[in-house]
């Protein structure tokens, strides 16, 4: 059964955020689920491609929607 989570506001610029996605996230329990990822994560764009890989390879679907807009886009 899939199931669809969600989560806001990660803030991965802050070491325990970023911990809890690139060290304490199961890499096996989500494989079926879907994540929705809204607001802000982070404003270095390597730590953002960086996040949302990690996230991506834990879940079957990630999806982004960012809460400000960068300015290198």
């Amino acid at each position: 059964m899939s199931r669809i989570f969600a989560i806001s506001d990660l803030h991965v610029d802050i070491p325990e955020n970023r911990q809890w996605v690139t060290d304490n996230l199961c890499s096996d329990c989500y494989k079926e689920d879907a994540l929705i990822i809204a607001g802000d994560v982070t404003d270095n764009i390597n730590l953002l491609q960086e996040t949302l890989s990690k996230l991506a390879e834990a879940f079957s679907y990630v999806s982004y929607v960012p809460g400000k807009t960068f300015q290198n886009f």
